[in-house]
């Protein structure tokens, strides 16, 4: 039996991610972001924890396996041990009681044998994606990263031009929803406008991203500056 397991945001769920991002302040190691997840997820949720990462190369998995009192152990299984291959086709989480899965696969899996009474499984990867071009989105944000936070770029044009679309995001994200709502519901209004061709797209695109750099520059910007300052009869 397969259960699909809903996630749901709770008090527990965000100091997870809290301290998540605590521990990986300022770190690019990926071994080492799996070794805090597993870690963390342990600690939390009081349970033993695994993540595991795929070498391509050596056709391993790397696999970190954490205890609720913060021990991890890393390990190293080969991929036709490791009964893992089978949980990729899941888009979400599972839940697999031990008992109702054959012996044969049990006995066969290392994954399965050090579950205890069950396995909870979460992708963190989609199964649509092929592994070659999640590795390269994947290498390129590391890259990005890195690089933005390098003093000898700080004055290139492309790094800084990145930098003030994600600065502007807020004010981008407020103007784009009214323009493509009035353009969807102008041509949903009256069908012989069949469908936004690429220049109608191209000019609300260019409408968005310039009203919404101005609304950062003019409004936004200049409210994050404004010192609010109370008067004491306000004060409680």
């Amino acid at each position: 039996m397969i259960e699909l397991v809903q996630a749901a945001q709770s008090p527990a769920l965000q100091s997870l991610w809290h301290d998540v991002l605590d521990d990986l302040r300022d770190v690019y190691d990926l071994h080492f972001v799996c070794e805090v997840f597993a870690t963390q997820i342990a600690v939390h949720f009081e349970t033993r924890a695994m993540i595991a990462m795929e070498d391509t190369e050596t056709h391993n998995y790397d696999v970190w396996i954490s205890e609720p009192s913060a021990e991890v152990v890393r390990k190293r299984w080969p991929r036709e041990s490791a009964g893992l291959e089978e949980h990729f086709a899941h888009s979400q989480p599972v839940y697999l009681p031990k008992l109702e899965q054959p012996a044969s696969e049990i006995l066969s899996s290392r994954l399965w044998l050090e579950a205890h009474n069950a396995l909870l499984v979460v992708p963190l990867w989609p199964s649509g994606l092929s592994r070659l071009a999640g590795a390269a989105i994947v290498c390129v944000a590391t890259a990005i990263v890195i690089l933005r936070r390098h003093e000898a770029l700080d004055d290139r044009p492309i790094p800084n031009a990145l930098a003030r679309v994600g600065d502007a995001s807020y004010s981008q994200y407020l103007v784009h929803w009214p323009i493509f709502a009035f353009l969807n519901n102008a041509y949903a209004g009256d069908p012989s406008f069949g469908t936004p061709s690429t220049a109608v797209l191209g000019a609300c695109t260019a409408l968005a991203l310039l009203l919404g750099f101005a609304l950062h520059r003019w409004v936004e910007a200049p409210c994050r500056r404004i010192e609010l300052r109370s008067p004491r009869r306000w004060i409680v």
